[in-house]
């Protein structure tokens, strides 16, 4: 058990979690997408203490990235949204990230830079994708395996 699991068991599936601007993410969604999320970053074969970039705005993509890569027990390395390129080069380079999850809003703007210096992005738009994904991409995190 880590952080996120303690974050993620405080609510009642109804209850709300996450308020922003466009609604209300209850305690159970969130569970279901931070579960989604560790469970395809794992599946993708990213092992305890990875380093995982996130980049988006405040948002509940945000919440469900960061939770999702500590759940996995990676190293959540997170970026400004004003991040320049120069900035970015060497954070990527000096932390180890060789992947990132980045919001859809900011994909455009990152993609080059990513691709430049072979940085894989998991967009949000991807794991929206991975909510049919085969059932190895869902599983729980055993903390005595993990």
């Amino acid at each position: 058990m880590n952080i996120a699991d303690l974050l993620l068991a405080r609510g009642e599936a109804s209850a709300p979690a996450v308020l922003f601007k466009g609604g209300v993410v209850t305690y159970g969604e969130l569970r279901e997408r931070v579960a989604l999320t560790s469970g395809v970053l794992r599946a993708r074969g990213h092992v305890k203490g990875d380093r995982m970039g996130v980049l988006a705005e405040n948002s509940p993509f945000f919440i469900v990235a960061y939770l999702g890569v500590m759940r996995a027990g990676l190293v959540a390395v997170p970026f400004q949204t004003d991040v320049q390129e120069s900035t970015f080069r060497q954070i990527v380079q000096s932390a180890g990230i060789s992947n990132l999850l980045v919001s859809d809003r900011l994909l455009k703007r990152l993609r080059p830079w990513a691709e430049a210096l072979k940085v894989s992005l998991l967009s949000e738009r991807d794991l929206k994708h991975a909510a049919g994904a085969p059932e190895e991409a869902r599983t729980e995190i055993d903390p005595a395996r993990d």
